[in-house]
């Protein structure tokens, strides 16, 4: 007693499974007498427009089953398209909730205005996608659509913007030349003056800089500095000025 669901005025063609060699198949509308509506191990009913019952009957060596089998093909719903809008965002990620849309199976998520489509951070049904790992004032648009109906139904584009009025000091960084978080900085746009100092294990001073846009980039000395945790200090004036003093540990990664 299977469903086949199928878009409105489509065909729903109806498949045995793991047919019996020698056996004959025939397809009826009705559990008893009714119309045969073919012969073999598939059938074919077209423009479903709702519920419509087929059912088999198998028939090896002479012998019709005692019973047919039900099988009924139904309309996959028409879905509502979401309604994205942008729950939090900080200085490095943005974060995207929508609303739950009835008879819908899951979701998928677009940040590229629907070239490609992958599950939500959430997971396959959740209602939440967070985009990590930006830097202060990036943009995200973001599309997500509702899977299970006929066709999937697609929210309108939103976007968010990380926030700008923030001072960052990531935790971590990889001078490894792959071109992805291979320096370590300060990240703001409200800086008036800054005094950034990073120190190894034995509280060697091996980077200093007043330049907000000067960044470290793993080397002391003229030497690679070894993958481990470091100590920084960090004496900040912003625009308004507020002193925010920063101090920390940060992961060196290679």
């Amino acid at each position: 007693q299977d469903t086949l669901y199928v878009c409105n005025n489509a065909s729903a063609t109806f498949n045995v499974q793991n047919p019996v060699a020698g056996a004959t198949y025939n397809w009826y509308s009705a559990a008893t007498g009714g119309t045969l509506l073919g012969t073999g191990t598939s059938v074919t009913v077209n423009n479903v427009t709702g519920f419509v019952n087929v059912y088999l009957e198998s028939i090896v060596n002479g012998c019709p089953s005692d019973t047919r089998d039900r099988a009924t093909a139904a309309i996959l719903p028409a879905l509502t398209a979401p309604v994205a809008i942008v729950d939090s965002v900080g200085v490095n990620f943005i974060r995207f909730r929508w609303n739950a849309i009835t008879n819908a199976t899951g979701y998928q998520v677009s940040t590229n205005n629907g070239a490609t489509w992958t599950t939500p951070s959430s997971g396959s049904t959740g209602l939440t996608h967070t985009v990590s790992g930006l830097t202060l004032g990036a943009s995200v648009t973001l599309q997500v659509r509702a899977l299970g109906g006929c066709q999937p139904a697609v929210s309108a584009p939103v976007t968010g913007q990380t926030r700008t009025d923030e001072v960052f000091i990531p935790n971590s960084f990889t001078p490894n030349g792959d071109g992805r978080n291979d320096v370590l900085r300060v990240y703001s746009n409200v800086i008036r003056s800054l005094k950034f100092v990073v120190f190894n294990q034995w509280g060697e001073k091996i980077f200093e800089s007043s330049d907000p846009n000067m960044a470290w980039d793993g080397i002391f000395k003229g030497k690679p500095q070894p993958s481990g945790v470091y100590i920084y200090v960090a004496e900040i004036i912003i625009n308004t000025g507020e002193r925010i003093d920063r101090k920390g540990a940060i992961n060196l990664v290679r």
